[in-house]
């Protein structure tokens, strides 16, 4: 019994075998992992658990950044809404970009790989095919790995890079009055997920006719099924979805940039939405956001006025875009800014400012309205 006289659930839940993941969710689950280890004991880990990447001193070189993540049929993709050259080149994509988000510069990867054992050798090669074209665009070798025989495929990669600059960029490092910004823009990747959704439905027939079909789809075949008036703009959404690149080029510029400039990034993997919260708890700080200076991709804006669907909405909550939020300091940001468009690298957005709201962020809508923003991206539980 508590002081309040009623009994603590969350003693029993420790120990109640009935009590699931899905109660506590993905960043519940993490905290309960990390809670039965001693983090931080180690002086060769400058940056552990709950941030883009890990960090590590490598003796007299440059500090190694570390991560690994995973794709798993049926949560990460399903076999009608992709081919394997696509899963490949994504996969690659989710781990580069923790590296990037760091302020890394990626050295290479490792692949475990798990697949029926009926499936056809093409995948195989397809799927690698894919791997080998995100490095070739991103940087970085492939070091080795493990195949096993799995019900499910799955692909899993970990990743390890240096140090571009000469720090970590951190999630927790943003201060009341430094601007938030955001590289490129977003939406594409939301969208690209509505437009599978409406027109690739679930296939009828066995699994072993579900992976042919997946064995002998390209990334090409997507286009045809998109109502004509947006076929373009749709399947550069899907494409977005399915292949998007990390921004490595933009990421090691800004490692390199003075004290505080970025004063915190991390990538958009998980939503806008849910991203900034996460930025905003790991630094302790409020955010507000604009809505009307969100930069949305002009064929997200299409497709979506197409579909009947808020654009504004779609990148707000669009996950996987891959782009790289950061906050800085207004001193700095046009210097910044100007380095950025110098070395013709994405430019950067103003979106909002950090304020003192501790993990508070809110959007500020055109009319003036203020809502909290909450979580609108991918849930894994």
């Amino acid at each position: 019994m508590n002081k309040s006289g009623k009994s603590s659930v969350k003693g029993r839940h420790k120990t109640d075998i009935s009590y699931s993941v899905s109660r506590i969710g993905e960043f519940g689950l993490i905290e309960r992992i990390l809670g039965k280890f001693s983090i931080g004991n180690r002086r060769s880990v400058l940056v552990g658990p709950g941030d883009d990447a890990a960090v590590i001193a490598a003796g007299k070189g440059r500090p190694l950044v570390l991560t690994t993540d995973m794709l798993v049929e049926g949560t990460h993709f399903r076999l009608e809404w992709s081919c394997p050259e696509a899963l490949g080149f994504k996969a690659v994509t989710a781990n580069l970009s923790d590296i990037a988000a760091m302020g890394g510069a990626p050295v290479g990867i490792v692949v475990s790989l798990g697949v029926p054992a009926s499936v056809p050798i093409k995948v195989i090669d397809m799927l690698y095919l894919g791997i080998s074209n995100a490095l070739s665009r991103s940087g970085g070798e492939l070091l080795g790995g493990d195949t096993v025989r799995s019900e499910r495929i799955t692909v899993c990669v970990a990743a390890v890079g240096n140090l571009a600059g000469d720090r970590p960029l951190l999630r927790s490092g943003a201060r009341k009055g430094d601007k938030v910004c955001v590289t490129g823009s977003l939406g594409c990747a939301e969208m690209g997920l509505v437009l599978l959704k409406r027109y690739f439905p679930r296939q009828r027939g066995s699994r072993r006719s579900a992976i042919l079909s997946w064995a002998r789809r390209g990334i090409g075949d997507f286009q045809s099924r998109i109502p004509r008036e947006i076929r373009r703009d749709g399947y550069a959404c899907i494409l977005k979805h399915l292949m998007p690149a990390p921004r490595m080029r933009e990421a090691q510029l800004l490692a390199r940039q003075g004290v505080r400039t970025p004063s915190s990034m991390m990538d958009v993997s998980d939503g806008l939405s849910s991203d900034l919260s996460q930025l905003a708890r790991a630094s302790s700080v409020g955010i507000e956001v604009f809505e009307d200076r969100i930069p949305i991709h002009p064929s997200a804006v299409r497709t979506a006025g197409h579909l009947g669907i808020s654009a504004a909405r779609a990148a707000i909550s669009s996950g996987e875009e891959y782009e790289l939020l950061l906050t800085v300091p207004p001193s700095r940001l046009k210097n910044l800014s100007r380095t950025m468009k110098q070395a013709g690298a994405t430019p950067l957005a103003v979106i909002g400012e950090v304020t003192g709201a501790k993990g508070i962020t809110y959007l500020i809508h055109p009319d003036g309205r203020r809502s909290r923003l909450t979580h609108a991206g991918f849930k894994h539980f």
